[in-house]
């Protein structure tokens, strides 16, 4: 409360609220320099201030992400760019509004890449394009009928044997879940449900099914433009543009336009 308090009186910040989340923090916004200011629309950063009270754990999550995952998954940066964007233009990005946390969707993302990897060899990743098309085909469709032979089923992120994350579905009953609509398990304390704060988590999915109805040709050439740049690194704008692509007026999906993702 009393950082907040100064904070209000800050001119490079605007709008500092504390969140009463499991973890307290104080969501805020700051202007950007001018280079910068039209990478998102809003001319501005939205912030996320915690402090680290001994059990903050977003140390050790970022350290994993950008040590681990990132070096490994060429494809998860630009992915994960485009699936905060999308998710923010609804007010999804945040565990406390219900939506997912920026780890989860780390985890979610990196989930349908490793199992990718794992089913068709390394030397086939997925570029972006084809990732954001496997992501949304994924965790948009019914877990009840993806492979789940009972009726309490719910998606869920978990370790494989290998220590990989993979996309799957659990039961409802599961001890980890808690009453939560998702679970991601979280590598580094596999007790630990990254997803349990996603009560809002049937809106992420009809939001995921919108954007795979919206990703037609124009789109997917958009990703195919990305796809290209990804060796280099897909810069933030491309990845936006991309999400943004996905907000455009409705259009039939193509034909086969799934065929990159593994099913199963």
């Amino acid at each position: 409360r009393e950082l907040a308090a100064l904070l209000e009186g800050e001119e490079w910040i605007s709008q500092p609220t504390l969140v009463s989340a499991r973890m307290p923090l104080i969501k805020a916004f700051a202007p950007l320099p001018p280079h910068l200011a039209p990478l998102p629309r809003s001319g501005r950063l939205a912030l996320d201030i915690s402090l680290d009270d001994g059990g903050h754990a977003g140390a050790s999550s970022t350290a994993f992400t950008k040590d681990v995952l990132l070096p490994s998954l060429p494809a998860l940066r630009p992915l994960v760019l485009v699936l905060k964007s999308l998710l923010a233009s609804r007010g999804l990005s945040d565990g406390y509004t219900g939506g997912l946390t920026g780890y989860a969707i780390v985890l979610m993302a990196a989930a349908v890449l490793q199992h990718h990897e794992a089913s068709l060899g390394r030397e086939r990743s997925l570029g972006v394009g084809a990732a954001l098309a496997c992501f949304l085909e994924t965790y948009s469709r019914d877990p009840r009928h993806a492979h789940a032979p009972h009726r309490h089923a719910v998606h869920a992120v978990t370790l494989d044997a290998g220590a990989r994350l993979q996309p799957t579905v659990v039961c409802r009953s599961d001890p980890l879940l808690g009453g939560a609509p998702l679970l991601v398990q979280d590598p580094l304390d596999v007790e630990n449900n990254v997803g349990a704060s996603a009560f809002n988590f049937p809106s992420v999915q009809r939001l995921l099914r919108e954007a795979l109805e919206r990703l037609d040709t124009a789109s997917c050439c958009a990703a195919g433009e990305a796809d290209a740049r990804a060796d280099g690194g897909t810069s933030g704008a491309d990845a936006i543009a991309l999400a943004e692509a996905l907000s455009l007026d409705r259009h039939e999906p193509q034909e086969g336009a799934m065929s990159d993702c593994p099913r199963g």
